[in-house]
């Protein structure tokens, strides 16, 4: 009966990661779906894309600012896009990042390891990561390195 006894804290916690685990939604995306989403805005709406990967330093560095970002801007219906770059079989590391990280927004894992079209595509891309496209108004604005900053994360969305 001990035995049982201290299994069931245990049984818990697993049940309760587990189930932390399945709320973090990574879909696959093409390179085709990419582009329509960077290329055909809503003129009504705000959306922030970002490009990153859990392997690239500057980007996990900057992620907390998103977070912190959705929080203070829930009132103005901006919608947060994130891509990972981590490849297919990276997929249970970026839904895990994305789960315990509580990273808000609808995530992405790149389908390809085949940047290169995706990047010159996109196009006033260097193709370094982190890589922040802002869609707001039918207008687009680029940010190519890491946000050093929420303030400066903000000034990029609301300007």
């Amino acid at each position: 009966m001990h035995f049982a006894t201290a299994l069931k804290p245990l049984l818990f916690i697993c049940i309760f990661f587990c189930c932390i685990q399945s709320h973090a939604q990574v879909k696959l995306i093409s390179t085709d779906s990419l582009l329509h989403m960077v290329r055909s805005p809503k003129d009504s709406s705000t959306i922030v894309i970002n490009f990153w990967a859990t392997w690239c330093k500057p980007c996990v560095q900057e992620l907390p600012y998103f977070i912190e970002a959705d929080s203070l801007l829930k009132s103005k219906n901006i919608q947060f896009i994130f891509v990972s770059f981590d490849g297919e079989d990276g997929l249970k590391k970026v839904k895990k990042y994305v789960s315990v990280k509580r990273l808000p927004g609808t995530h992405y894992l790149f389908d390809s390891y085949d940047f290169n079209e995706l990047i010159t595509s996109v196009g006033d891309w260097e193709g370094n990561i982190p890589y922040t496209i802002l869609l707001k108004n039918g207008t687009r604005k680029n940010h190519e390195i890491n946000f050093s900053s929420l303030k400066q994360l903000l000034k990029f969305i609301e300007k």
